[in-house]
């Protein structure tokens, strides 16, 4: 017996599963746009990595913005439950040790803030993972036209805007098409 998309409807009709399923289409959307939204930091991010003069700096900070890629979400999320728990988190001893709050935040406990921390924790995983491919794209623009930009008399802050970003763009809308597929 063919029962059509009579079991696809059920869903639909209950007003407690239909507030979940929009609430549930809201947060995916809303941290899609987030994320592809703020998906050029890591290009300026790289940026910065490249304009660091001392390269034992440079290797040190790349590397540990490149090492939460490799750590587990489950130890990501311990990480954030030791900074920010209500009673035994770092941040709250700290802003309790300033005077800065009287009593502790509940930072875990609420859901006003949840689109913005989790954006925060993954961006904060992949930041340094994805700028090396801006890192690698960074290789490719021509140093002639630093060069050449240096004796027509732009500075470091020409450079980057005239040379570096425009150079990057092309690399910058690849990884938007597995975020908006994978999200």
């Amino acid at each position: 017996n063919f029962v059509g998309l009579k079991y696809f409807m059920v869903p639909f009709s209950n007003p407690i599963l239909r507030a979940d399923i929009v609430r549930v289409m809201r947060n995916t959307l809303a941290m899609s746009f987030l994320s592809i939204g703020t998906s050029m930091l890591p290009m300026f991010f790289a940026i910065f990595l490249a304009e660091i003069g001392c390269r034992p700096y440079r290797k040190v900070v790349q590397t540990l913005t490149t090492i939460p890629h490799f750590i587990s979400w489950v130890l990501v999320y311990s990480v954030v439950w030791s900074l920010f728990s209500l009673n035994d988190g770092f941040v709250n001893h700290l802003l309790l040790k300033l005077n800065l709050i009287e009593a502790p935040i509940a930072f875990l406990g609420t859901d006003k803030h949840v689109w913005l921390t989790q954006w925060a924790y993954g961006t904060w995983k992949n930041l340094g993972w994805n700028a090396i491919l801006y890192i690698s794209s960074l290789n490719s623009i021509d140093t002639m036209l630093y060069e050449a930009a240096e004796i027509d008399g732009a500075g470091r802050f020409g450079k980057i805007f005239y040379i570096t970003i425009p150079g990057l763009l092309p690399s910058a809308q690849a990884p938007n098409i597995p975020k908006g597929l994978w999200n």
